[in-house]
Order: C-alpha cells, then structure tokens, then sequence
C-alpha cells in the first residue's frame, strides 16, 4: 500500500492600492483608488486619507465593502500641499501604504506688454503646474471668440501651454482649456485689439 501525504501551502493574502501618484489639487471629479489583492466579498476596507478629502463626504477617511472586483475610493487633494497618503486597512489582508504628490495647476493666460499691431507674430503665455514634483497628465486647448461672452470656437491645432497668433484686423478674445482628470479648467479671458 502506497502513501500519498499532500503539502498545501498556504499564502499570505496581501491588499494593495493603485491610483495616480501625481495628481493636481482641487476639481471637483477627484481620483479613484482601488483596492487590489486577493479579496472576498466579506472584507471590510478602512481607508485613512491625509492631504485629501473623500469624494461625498467632508471627512478624511470612510469604510466600504468590498464586491468582488475590488473596494475603490475618490479622492480630492486639497490646495497649497504637496504630499498626501492613502492608507488601506483590512484585518485579514493587512495594510497597505501609497505616497502621492500634489500640485497645484492654475490655468491662467497673459500677453506680452507693449504695442500690438496688425501683421505683428505674438505668443500668449499660459501658465504651468506650480511645482517640478511631478508632471499630471493633463491637455490643453485653446479657444477663440468675436465677444467676450462667446460663442467661444476651438483653433485648430492649438494644443501646447502657449499660443502663437499673427494678429489680423479686428478685436478678438481667446482662453486656454485645460483638461485634467475628467476637469476641465478655463483660464481668463484675454483680448488683443491691435492699433
């Protein structure tokens, strides 16, 4: 008669977080985390957010059930700070950590001083984020109108932090778009009304 003796091992069930490590404060979408590992439908998730508010309520941490692709969490960083933290706690599962850095992008447009004339080749400057931490993703795009009330129309091809016009006979408005996860930002409105 032969024995057949069965190892099993047993693993350690970990929980991670992914999200954006390089975010922009403020909007109002705010960015998803998502809780990943080997979770069941049972886990209950604690998070503790620091530098950053829970999407839906005032406070700074919330607890969720977790279905079973996973428990996630949207978060809004908040203005004038450059690091924040998410911690996720599971009793069964562990805690797991994840460092974020913040920048603030304000969106705002000027023009070089001195005279304007028709014919003359002008770059409108936009501005970038306030720090060199880290680059978010984010696009731009930059718009034109006859009014200062609109209708504003986009310009073709007009995608980078500045704009480079030739000023052409009449008065014209433009802004610049700035799209950052899922926001959309307007900067001020500038006018060039050449002499």
């Amino acid at each position: 008669m032969t024995l057949f003796v069965l190892n099993s091992q047993n693993t350690i069930a970990q929980v991670s977080i992914s999200g954006a490590t390089c975010v922009v404060s403020g909007g109002e979408v705010g960015y998803l985390y998502n809780a990943t590992g080997s979770m069941s439908d049972q886990d209950v998730f604690s998070w503790k957010v620091t530098g950053g508010t829970v999407v839906g309520s005032e406070n700074s941490a919330t607890n969720g059930s977790v279905i079973a692709s996973g428990s996630t969490i949207r978060i809004i960083w908040n203005k004038g700070v450059s690091n924040g933290t998410i911690k996720l706690t599971n009793s069964r599962l562990g805690d797991s950590e994840l460092s974020v850095k913040i920048v603030d992008f304000p969106n705002s447009i000027s023009l070089p001083n001195g005279l304007i004339n028709v014919g003359t080749t002008i770059t409108i400057t936009g501005s970038g984020p306030s720090s060199s931490i880290c680059t978010p993703l984010s696009s731009f795009w930059w718009e034109v109108a006859d009014a200062i009330s609109g209708p504003f129309e986009s310009i073709d091809g007009a995608t980078d932090k500045n704009l480079t016009v030739v000023v052409n006979q009449g008065k014209k408005f433009y802004r610049r778009v700035l799209s950052v996860n899922g926001n959309l930002l307007f900067s001020n409105i500038i006018s060039i009304d050449p002499q």
